[in-house]
């Protein structure tokens, strides 16, 4: 079940931003279509921020981040059960990476 967790593209975001960007759209297709195949699955959807700001505004945004791709794996059709949120902080050297969702197993 990790593995093909794993195989989830992340999605990433701009900067200071929760609104997901275009290309985002083909990569939670795909993960809505695996997760509606695998009803047993459970996956924790982490919004990252780096920490360019204050940690309370970066795990708001981190938070506004996994929310966002919540809601669209609802609209995809995914069931809201399978699907936990979390948020979490990075270092700004690797920036670019850290503004992001990705997916864990639960």
């Amino acid at each position: 079940m990790q593995a093909l967790i794993a195989s989830f593209r992340k999605v990433y975001f701009e900067v200071d931003s929760s609104t997901l960007p275009p290309v985002s759209k083909d990569a939670l297709t795909e993960a809505a279509r695996v997760l509606q195949e695998n009803a047993g699955i459970r996956v924790n959807i982490e919004g990252h921020a780096d920490e360019r700001g204050s940690n309370e505004y970066n795990l708001a945004l981190g938070q506004k981040r996994s929310e966002a791709v919540l809601r669209t794996l609802v609209l995809l059709g995914v069931a809201v059960g399978m699907v936990q949120l979390a948020a979490a902080l990075g270092s700004a050297w690797y920036a670019r990476l850290k503004r992001r969702c990705s997916y864990l197993a639960v």
